[in-house]
């Protein structure tokens, strides 16, 4: 790592970012082999997306749907339910106990970051805007792992020895062989109309539900919602981190916009500029 490095970020700083990169660095490695040696139901949907994507957001949405077949009303759902009902498919998940693959109900619903795999019976692709997911990603290791250098530190350091947005879209959408089992959702179109979204969703998974239990599922999920629960309840099956940052932060499109300077907007769109305009989110590199 360049000496310059050093001088620009404070020395505590830089010495947490090389600890929390190494840390990442074994769970991606037993993630790997987890996913190779995991036994798949034909039948099974993994919700892919890029860290930072909305995934909890879109998984709490269907926690109430799944649960809303025994029910037949609304229920109280936090974030540990949502985690064992559509848990993350990690090594990390079944060693600590937080999923039981095996009781899931077909078709099960996980989630995976992984970059593209062909075992993956059917993939729920979740798209969004990379400066989003980046910023959001920021915040998350400030709240989880202590972070305490800015924007760019940030994208200097962690970041940039993490895997990319622009890579983990073109393994799924662009280099991806077996597209007939991919079904693409974009973030802003779930943002900004969600029923559709998930009532094509559920078409593609196989299940099957009235556009009530829909409605009933979305108000439940509102940002406001899922911010209630996190300050009553916690997340439930993980460290809270710094309590002084939300987990469920904004979950707005653009918000890009107030966190970058020049700066920013060059190393992104260094890392980025051909991955945005392929994604539809720009035309060219002039942003």
């Amino acid at each position: 790592m360049k000496n310059w490095i050093r001088t620009t970020i404070p020395p505590v700083a830089f010495s947490a970012s090389r600890w929390i990169t190494t840390k990442l660095q074994r769970i991606e490695v037993a993630d790997y082999h987890f996913l190779k040696t995991f036994k798949y139901r034909s039948d099974d949907v993994v919700i892919v997306s890029y860290p930072k994507s909305g995934s909890s957001w879109l998984r709490h949405i269907l926690t109430h749907l799944i649960i809303d077949m025994i029910h037949q009303a609304p229920h109280n759902i936090d974030f540990l339910c949502t985690q064992r009902l559509v848990p993350a498919l990690s090594s990390e998940a079944q060693r600590k106990g937080k999923a039981n693959y095996e009781a899931l109900p077909s078709p099960r619903i996980m989630r995976s970051h992984s970059l593209y795999s062909s075992r993956f019976p059917k993939v729920v692709y979740l798209l969004r805007d990379g400066r989003d997911a980046l910023v959001s990603y920021y915040y998350h290791f400030r709240k989880f792992h202590g972070f305490v250098g800015g924007l760019h530190d940030f994208i200097q350091t962690i970041f940039r020895s993490q895997q990319q947005w622009s890579q983990h879209v073109d393994s799924w959408l662009f280099l991806n062989p077996s597209l007939s089992n991919l079904h693409v959702v974009r973030y802003e179109d779930l943002l900004r109309d969600p029923f559709p979204q998930i009532d094509a969703l559920l078409k593609f998974i196989g299940l099957s539900r009235t556009p009530r239990q829909i409605h009933r599922a979305l108000e439940a999920s509102t940002f406001d919602k899922m911010r209630h629960i996190e300050v009553t309840k916690g997340l439930g099956y993980v460290s809270e981190g710094n309590r002084q940052l939300y987990f469920v932060r904004k979950g707005k499109s653009g918000s890009w916009r107030d966190e970058f300077g020049p700066d920013e907007k060059d190393l992104v769109k260094t890392m980025y500029g051909t991955a945005l305009i392929k994604t539809g989110y720009e035309k060219s590199f002039h942003w």
